[in-house]
């Protein structure tokens, strides 16, 4: 934006931070955020995703299929799940081409972990029908911890899915009611931190108030390639590795 829009009151970008540490260790261990029944299964696995692969807008969220994640496994053994759906994006105008994996990262397991994201998708994908067309369901009801199938064939509406985390907030008591951006903006500091960026490759979320869609500004080109990003010490993946 040219200095003098700004100056004469037209920049309508609203930054948005990062969410804090201790408010992110609230979310992740809440009862809201657990895998054990349908509804914080699927508020889990919709975080989880936010959180490492840093999604844009509820078009993409509502355009993933089941199959738009791979899982692999690591040249350590490590399992990982990526992403062999590509948000549409000004750069690429085909939502659905699987040519490449996503460059926002992946998905490690964390053993040990009751809440390992791993073990939490893997077990969503387990529950949910066969014939379900998208990622995100809704949950069924009078549904059992032993049932095969958890959710309906019914996809999860945008609104709902806008206002996730929102809700997720005030229900795990965080000191600040965080929105859709603030994730965003989180998922890209993991990122970052984790190739360890110079201050040069920066990035900064800030929603357009006209449209209400993310937009990046960043003073370095370089985007997060499928070895660096979101691994740090990690194995680098190895191709042709799909468990499933």
């Amino acid at each position: 934006m040219p200095f003098w829009s700004r100056l004469c009151g037209r920049d309508k970008m609203t930054h948005h931070p990062p969410i804090s540490d201790e408010d992110l260790v609230i979310l992740k261990t809440s009862t809201a955020l657990q895998p054990s029944n349908p509804e914080s299964l699927l508020q889990k696995v919709w975080f989880d995703i936010q959180l490492h692969f840093g999604q844009r807008g509820c078009e993409g969220k509502r355009q993933l299929k089941p199959d738009s994640f791979t899982l692999a496994r690591d040249e350590n053994g490590r399992q990982y799940y990526t992403m062999t759906f590509n948000e549409e994006t000004k750069k690429n105008k085909n939502p659905m081409e699987k040519t490449r994996e996503n460059n926002r990262g992946a998905m490690y397991e964390e053993p040990g972990n009751p809440l390992c994201p791993v073990a939490s998708l893997t077990k969503y994908l387990q529950k949910i029908p066969a014939d379900g067309k998208a990622l995100y369901l809704n949950p069924r009801q009078h549904v059992s911890p032993t049932d095969d199938v958890w959710y309906t064939t019914v996809p999860v509406k945008k609104n709902q899915l806008s206002q996730m985390l929102p809700r997720l907030s005030l229900e795990a008591g965080t000191k600040v009611q965080y929105t859709i951006h603030n994730l965003r903006a989180t998922a890209i500091q993991k990122l970052s931190e984790a190739r360890t960026p110079s201050p040069a490759d920066s990035e900064v979320v800030t929603t357009d108030s006209d449209s209400g869609h993310d937009t990046e500004s960043t003073s370095s080109s370089t985007n997060l390639d499928s070895n660096s990003s979101g691994r740090g010490s990690e194995g680098s993946p190895t191709e042709d590795t799909n468990l499933v």
